[in-house]
This record gives structure tokens, C-alpha cells and sequence, in this order.
């Protein structure tokens, strides 16, 4: 077949599959229209929800959880963070600081009570934290972090769990580590 039958051939496809796209479809191919607001839906039964919608929020609220949860999130990061300038990874550790700060709004938003008092954390800890980081300093470090720590347990103070006390960091949690630095010996199980 000669190449200019088979450009002809493949214009008029292309002419006759444009003309199809623009005709309308008919009433049978149209897809079934959602149902409107005032057509009544199935009735779902909820395993564990209540009826009404505010009572629904709260249920989720409550499976949300309050600061507690953002305090189990933070103590993590609090733990990576340390590890981090203790590896001197610089950028894993402000991450970490970040993440944890980011962890404590939530918490806030979730539960404004507390506010307050995580507010002299968020405003002056963690900034100064912030400060000794970028620095790369890891003295710095050791004793902006000690006020750090003192910060943590104050806050605990204020919210009446002063039983919370945040204890200086003995052993890792995570296999993180600084990509040049092995493991220590004294870390080696």
C-alpha cells in the first residue's frame, strides 16, 4: 500500500473519531447522576459511632486523642534529636527539632488548655535550640540542651505531672546515624 493511501486512511479515521467525540451521547450511555440531597441515602449503622454529627466529632476527637499522644511523638523526636548532635548530623538534628516543635502546635491545636504552657517552650526552648544547631557547636549543644531537658520538666510542672521528669538520654533508640559515623563500641550489643 502506498504511503500516500495510508496517510488518507489515517486522516479520515482521525476526522470521523473527532466527529464521534463531538456528537452527543444518548440518554442510555449517560452516567447515573449522584443522588441528591433530598433523595433519602442507605442508613449505615456505625460499630462504635454515635447518630448525631456533633457526637460523631467528638467520637473521632476522642480516638484522636489528646497531648498525650503528641507527647509520645515528641519524646521521640526528643530522643532522635539528641542522638543526632551527638553524631554531629547537623541537618537530622534540626529536622528533629523541627518535627518536635511541629508535634507541639498540633497538640496545642488539639487540646488549647495547654497552650500556655507550651508557649515559653515554643517561644524561647526551642528557638535557643534552634540557635546552638545551626552553629554546629557540640558544646553548645550539650548545654542548650540540658536547659532544654529543664524546659520539658517545667512545662510537665505547670501542667500538674511534675512525676514527668525528662532524664538525661543513656542509650539510642533508632539505628539513625550519621552516614560517616559507625557504631560506637560502647553501643555494640
Amino acid at each position: 500500500m502506498p504511503l500516500r493511501h495510508i496517510v488518507l486512511s489515517a486522516v479520515a479515521f482521525l476526522l470521523l473519531f473527532a466527529a464521534a467525540c463531538d456528537s452527543p451521547a444518548d440518554d442510555a450511555s449517560q452516567p447515573e447522576s449522584p443522588p441528591s440531597q433530598e433523595e433519602p441515602q442507605e442508613d449505615v449503622e456505625y460499630r462504635w459511632m454515635p447518630d448525631g454529627d456533633a457526637e460523631k466529632f467528638l467520637a473521632i476527637e476522642g480516638q484522636m486523642g489528646g497531648f498525650s499522644k503528641s507527647m509520645r511523638r515528641v519524646g521521640y523526636r526528643y530522643n532522635e534529636l539528641y542522638w543526632a548532635a551527638d553524631d554531629q548530623n547537623w541537618d537530622f538534628a534540626s529536622y528533629q527539632l523541627e518535627k518536635l516543635e511541629s508535634e507541639l502546635r498540633r497538640g496545642t491545636v488539639r487540646r488549647p488548655g495547654r497552650e500556655a504552657s507550651a508557649r515559653s517552650f515554643l517561644d524561647d526552648a526551642v528557638p535557643a535550640l534552634q540557635e546552638v544547631i545551626d552553629a554546629e557547636d557540640g558544646e553548645a549543644f550539650e548545654e542548650q540542651f540540658e536547659e532544654f531537658t529543664m524546659a520539658c520538666n517545667t512545662c510537665h510542672g505547670q501542667e500538674g505531672v511534675p512525676f514527668i521528669q525528662v532524664q538525661p538520654l543513656d542509650h539510642r533508640l533508632s539505628p539513625v546515624r550519621e552516614l560517616s559515623q559507625p557504631a560506637r563500641e560502647d553501643e555494640e550489643e
